[in-house]
């Protein structure tokens, strides 16, 4: 349930808060949309580690996420006004960008690995789109 994840994060010290755009939100991974409604999110996230904010993104968008262990260090996103998942993940793909890493698809799961490898090697990119 919804209310549950948010104290879970919050225990963590990674204060968010889901609002959805109709009274009872489902069960599960989140889709974009829910009945024809879409979800809308806030982030307020000051210096969390990279880990930490990789697991919540998974969780909010149902992607299933590998973490490079040279990935680490901690982000910062900060959004008062309401945005989509979709969005979100955007905003935390361009995060990643300002740390050095990126995004890249491979099959049923999507790797975070630094930019630099990424560039280098034969395998597609997926860099933020503005």
């Amino acid at each position: 349930m919804l209310p549950v994840l948010a104290l879970t994060w919050a225990a963590l010290g990674f204060p968010w808060s889901a609002v959805p755009a109709h009274a009872q939100p489902a069960v599960g991974p989140v889709s974009e949309t829910d009945k024809g409604t879409q979800r809308l999110i806030t982030m307020d996230l000051q210096d969390v580690d990279i880990t930490v904010l990789v697991k919540f993104i998974s969780e909010m968008t149902g992607k299933n996420l590998i973490l490079d262990e040279r990935v680490h260090g901690k982000l910062t996103i900060i959004s008062p006004t309401k945005m989509s998942i979709a969005e979100a993940y955007r905003a935390f793909q361009s995060a990643l960008e300002l740390k050095g890493f990126t995004t890249v698809a491979a099959g049923a799961v999507i790797k975070i690995v630094p930019t630099k490898e990424a560039k280098s090697s034969p395998i597609d990119t997926v860099v933020p789109q503005q």
